[in-house]
């Protein structure tokens, strides 16, 4: 069955509503010159949705979603997870010039928070950049701990036991009661001075 109306339909009762009953499929649809069709300030035309100023949904499926206000929120407000995933061949997921691809993310030229961490049996921060990576706190005792060593205005405290190749400070100072320097390497150990005086005192 069909209905063909002339001009409009006004249905007057306080609570009105259009409902299908049918098996297959409801549609609203406008073949008129504009082709859309307007639900309150609601616009449809070509898929395309426009005027809407909230949406409050369990699922959306959508080719793009734009948020045309000048301050847009995504919110949910569900009891249990919220998740944005891709399912496409590339499975990655793209937050403006960071991207999100199975758990990696890339990307991310400044990141500000209270802590972050790490699962991972084995974890690792690696700076790929061509010229520095540094740790640094601009709190108000400045200083910056790993594990129980503590690094404040250049003065490491909190050190054990250090195994390097290469070392490079205006002092060591050893705090243990039994302290030492060891050598372990194949060939030789040298303590040297190349200052003015040229010399090197022990006690």
């Amino acid at each position: 069955a069909a209905l063909t109306v002339t001009n409009s339909v006004t249905l007057e009762a306080d609570a009105s509503k259009i409902e299908h009953t049918g098996a297959t499929s409801f549609t609203i649809s406008s073949s008129g010159t504009d082709s859309s069709v307007n639900i309150e300030s609601v616009n449809v035309k070509d898929g395309v949705v426009t005027g809407l100023t909230a949406l409050t949904t369990t699922a959306l499926t959508a080719e793009a979603v734009t948020l045309g206000a000048d301050v847009s929120t995504i919110e949910h407000t569900g009891a249990t997870s919220f998740t944005i995933s891709s399912s496409g061949t590339d499975g990655s997921v793209n937050i403006e010039s960071m991207n999100v691809d199975a758990g990696v993310v890339t990307g991310v030229t400044a990141l500000t928070t209270n802590a972050v961490t790490m699962g991972a049996d084995a974890s690792t921060i690696e700076h790929t950049g061509a010229t520095s990576f540094t740790i640094s706190s601009s709190g108000t005792d400045g200083s910056v701990s790993i594990e129980s060593m503590n690094v404040k205005t250049g003065v490491v405290t909190g050190l054990t036991a250090l195994t390097t190749t290469a070392l490079t400070a205006e002092a060591v100072t050893m705090g243990a009661d039994a302290s030492k320097i060891e050598h372990t390497g194949a060939t030789s150990f040298t303590i040297s001075s190349s200052g003015t005086d040229s010399s090197v005192n022990i006690e």
